[in-house]
């Protein structure tokens, strides 16, 4: 995301160039944008739009003297020429022409802003993640500790929740233990304190299984996590 929205404020170089010698900037920002590289030198050697037509003027074809499009004798060489009426007979074409590159602006800027605005929504967590849930759903989660019954063990578990924070809790108990807890990642560490029996540890979704270990070693230990 950080790549694209670069690319899109590296674009608006050459669009701003092009629009200057009478190309689309919309046009101009998208190739731009795509291909950098090739849109800057195209756009600095790009060949600006003869302004005489640009203001309703043309070229005589006789001697190639800028007359009105209306003419119908050149003041020029006194050549009789065709007149060219379309721009006063479809005004409203050419005040659209007129402010195409205001509203290239306006869309250009509202492109830019969506592309921050997801790029905050991913960076702060309201975007969907890899799971299919979003900050506005914070699952819950159970932390089950089982196996050798009346065994003690001790360990920690943290929980990430869904602005980033993370929260880390010292525990203590004696197996069947059950915690419940509330967030986007969690991990659990837990040591068997005595050596005899099974250390098993599990987190569940509901009654969906996410993570497991178990381990009979003495001392041993077990690590599960929702990542």
């Amino acid at each position: 995301m950080e790549i694209l929205i670069i690319a899109a404020l590296i674009g608006l170089i050459p669009a701003a160039i092009a629009e200057k010698k009478g190309g689309s900037f919309l046009g101009w920002w998208v190739f731009g944008t795509l291909l950098f590289i090739v849109a800057l030198p195209m756009a600095l050697l790009k060949k600006p739009i003869d302004q005489s037509e640009a203001k309703g003027m043309r070229k005589c074809p006789k001697c190639a003297e800028a007359i009105k499009a209306e003419a119908q004798i050149c003041k020029h060489c006194h050549s009789d020429v065709e007149p060219i009426v379309e721009s006063e007979s479809n005004p409203a074409s050419k005040q659209a022409n007129n402010s195409r590159p205001s509203r290239d602006w306006y869309i250009a800027l509202a492109v830019f802003v969506i592309l921050m605005c997801v790029y905050l929504a991913s960076e702060i967590g309201l975007l969907p993640s890899s799971s299919g849930e979003s900050a506005f759903f914070t699952p819950d989660y159970n932390i089950h500790v089982t196996g050798a019954e009346g065994q003690e063990f001790a360990g920690s578990y943290s929980v990430v929740s869904a602005s980033g924070k993370t929260q880390v809790k010292s525990v203590e108990g004696v197996i069947p233990e059950t915690f419940s807890v509330e967030g986007r990642v969690v991990i659990a560490r837990f040591q068997k304190t005595g050596e005899e029996g099974l250390l098993k540890a599990e987190i569940k979704h509901g009654d969906k299984v996410v993570a497991t270990s178990q381990t009979s070693d003495p001392s041993g230990s077990v690590s599960v996590s929702t990542k």
